[in-house]
């Protein structure tokens, strides 16, 4: 997923969040028209959405994200209103939502931009003895343009962090390393697949000198 479509999908559902509250608040002064043009064109949208995923698949992310996010704006509005009891359940579980964004951002601006779960490579490899390469965990996790890594050594049940915000430019697939001197530096070379499913590589450099920022966890197995 790109970076941009990440930020769209964020601002969009915080977006909605905000006009839902709003909405909410003013749910009783709005007349019974409004609320049903505002039906409608939820309406309008699931079918312009469900259109473009059969055939015009370059514009489906885009609908499903206005479809979605819309859902989320008018959900509070529908729950105040004198509507039926079937329509109240259906807008309610647009707000659900906002208990998924809670349990993992990840997993839910995942569905929204691209319409799948969030695919989930390997987090930790073996680099020497006990040194190991660790994904940082992000709200920016669906996109490989923010994926961060850090090596890390492992002393009983602790890990000493030395070095962090660890970028290859995508979610690596594999490791290999290329020089690795301990306390000092270490060159890694990491794989990932491309747009294309071609396999590529991005090589990086960084000092393992521990730093007053870096930190000492409990391991736990």
């Amino acid at each position: 997923m790109s970076a941009s479509l990440l930020i769209a999908s964020i601002i969009t559902y915080i977006l909605s969040l905000v006009f839902s509250l709003v909405l909410m608040i003013f749910s009783k002064k709005l007349n019974s028209r409004w609320k049903r043009a505002f039906i409608i064109f939820h309406s309008i949208l699931l079918v312009a959405y469900l259109f473009s995923f059969f055939w015009l698949k370059f514009f489906s992310g885009t609908f499903f994200l206005i479809f979605f996010c819309f859902g989320v704006a008018i959900a509070g509005m529908i729950l105040r209103s004198h509507m039926n009891l079937l329509l109240k359940i259906y807008y309610s579980i647009f707000l659900f939502s906002i208990v998924v964004f809670l349990y993992s951002p990840s997993l839910l601006f995942s569905l929204l931009a691209t319409q799948k779960f969030p695919t989930t490579k390997g987090t930790e490899f073996l680099l020497v003895d006990n040194y190991y390469l660790v994904k940082e965990k992000s709200m920016l996790d669906v996109s490989n343009t923010f994926v961060r890594y850090k090596i890390i050594e492992r002393t009983g049940k602790f890990n000493k962090t030395l070095q962090r915000n660890i970028s290859f430019t995508h979610e690596i697939d594999s490791i290999r390393v290329l020089k690795f001197t301990r306390e000092k530096e270490a060159q890694l070379r990491g794989y990932f697949s491309d747009g294309n499913n071609r396999v590529d590589s991005t090589d990086i450099s960084t000092g393992l000198k521990i730093k007053d920022e870096n930190q000492i966890t409990i391991h736990r197995e």
